[in-house]
């Protein structure tokens, strides 16, 4: 019903969204097109919300603190994740033969000897490539330090509340 139908709503832009941005780092294609279904979405929503639902659902702030809180974060997570896998295999075609990408994952996680790798560029044809992983070590502390603040508050002990 007309109760349900903001929630119904919210998770499927948050699920296209979240599918579209975690692959995005392999075509990045994706980002337009979530920018389409979002507007899209507004358009719909504001219609059916205005004009055909009467009276307009009772909802408050929560679902989409929820999605912003927990979901978009691990989405931010997977989508640095998923970049180093759909680019690993580019980059070391050689060492990483035929590997899934749980596989190619693992692989591509620094070891002591890929340390002089992680910080300097290669030849100018790995430098979209080095970007790549650069990207994942420059942005990975700013989203565990964004869900430890805002999760810290949830776990035994917490206050209850998130940080100010």
């Amino acid at each position: 019903g007309a109760d349900m139908y903001v929630v119904d709503r919210l998770q499927i832009v948050t699920k296209f969204a979240v599918m579209c941005y975690i692959c995005s780092a392999a075509i990045p294609l994706l980002h337009w097109v979530v920018l389409l279904v979002i507007v899209v979405s507004i358009a719909i929503d504001e219609t059916n919300l205005l004009h055909r639902l009467h009276p307009a659902p009772r909802t408050d702030e929560s679902c989409v603190k929820v999605v912003l809180t927990f979901v978009m974060p691990l989405a931010v997570l997977l989508h640095l994740c998923m970049a180093r896998v759909f680019f690993a295999q580019l980059r070391d075609a050689e060492k990483l033969p035929d590997l899934t990408a749980a596989e190619a994952f693992v692989k591509s996680l620094p070891n002591v000897s890929m340390w002089g790798d992680l910080i300097g560029f290669r030849t100018e044809a790995d430098a979209g490539l080095d970007f790549v992983s650069w990207s994942m070590w420059v942005n990975l502390p700013f989203v565990l330090l964004f869900i430890y603040r805002e999760w810290r508050p949830l776990w035994p002990g917490g206050t209850g509340v998130a940080m100010p």
